[in-house]
């Protein structure tokens, strides 16, 4: 019977062991993945003032637009003086504007 209880406290422990070790894998994952985590390693979240809503494009920012940039350390409020589209067209009362050869290689 002394055998069988100390098998059982061996495996007991090993399968305690094996649990402990992917609790730390999945708790490793999920702190990579924080929201915390990205703005400690340089990235930031900007949204309109006011707003909860994530910005993932310049689309609809107007001159004007008061923004809030979240980092690691701080926020920034700030305000748009133009915002470009991925393809380079600017926003605001320039943008469709006829292109100046001089400046628009």
């Amino acid at each position: 019977l002394a055998g069988a209880a100390s098998r059982f406290e061996a495996a007991s422990r090993a399968q305690l062991e094996r649990r402990e070790q992917r609790l730390a894998v999945a708790a490793a994952g999920l702190e990579a993945t924080s929201p915390l985590a990205v703005l400690q390693r340089g990235y930031s979240i900007t949204r309109r003032v006011g707003s909860k809503e994530l910005l993932r494009s310049s689309d609809g920012l107007a001159p004007g637009t008061r923004i809030e940039t979240v980092l690691h350390a701080g926020t920034i409020e700030s305000v748009v003086e133009e915002a470009r589209a991925a393809s380079g067209e600017t926003g605001g009362p320039e943008a469709g504007d006829t292109p100046d050869p001089e400046t628009d290689a």
